[in-house]
């Protein structure tokens, strides 16, 4: 098992934390004061600081009945791998087609939500700070989920790779159209 930098660890979670809550104001990083270092969480509402500014809300107006609330888990390789990313628990999965649900593990409801998938393993080391970009892609899902719930959409409008081997031949095709890091 490789030896793991905590030290590099928790300066580059907090780095991309604190750019993350100028995006997402409602959040907070959780890094446990155990004897022995664990992985962070973050919790987040994915309503970003324009919508924010724009409709004077407050955090509770983004947790009702479509709340926007994530859980984040951050391994140890997050910038390479991605983080975890769960939410979305109110999705009425049976409005759905299979091939439109972003989830790992099915559809499987964990204690803190879907685990959404928010992103191709080739795509996290080509983006300058994962968790912010990992937050866009969720925020981006679950109004798209929601429009389709409501009735405000009749179709899934979702940017999206395919499931597979098929979504990274996509995502290879169009590679330098998403690159964020400089």
């Amino acid at each position: 098992m490789p030896i793991v930098n905590w030290s590099l660890y928790y300066a580059n979670v907090i780095t991309d934390f604190r750019e993350l809550k100028e995006y997402y104001p409602f959040c907070s990083l959780i890094i446990l004061p155990t004897a022995s270092p664990k992985p962070a969480r973050i919790r987040v509402v994915a309503a970003n600081k324009g919508l924010i500014e724009m409709t004077r809300a407050v955090e509770s107006d983004f947790l009702g009945a479509y709340s926007r609330e994530l859980t984040i888990e951050v391994p140890i390789n997050y910038r390479r791998l991605g983080c975890k990313v769960f939410g979305a628990n109110w999705l009425d999965l049976s409005m759905f087609e299979i091939k439109d649900l972003h989830f790992h593990d099915g559809a499987r409801l964990w204690p803190d939500g879907y685990s959404l998938c928010v992103g191709l393993p080739e795509s996290f080391p080509l983006m300058k700070n994962v968790i912010l970009e990992n937050v866009k892609t969720a925020e981006n899902m679950l109004i798209a989920y929601e429009r389709v719930m409501t009735g405000e959409s009749s179709t899934l409008e979702l940017i999206a790779y395919s499931h597979g081997e098929h979504g990274s031949k996509e995502f290879q095709h169009n590679k330098l159209r998403y690159t964020s890091r400089k």
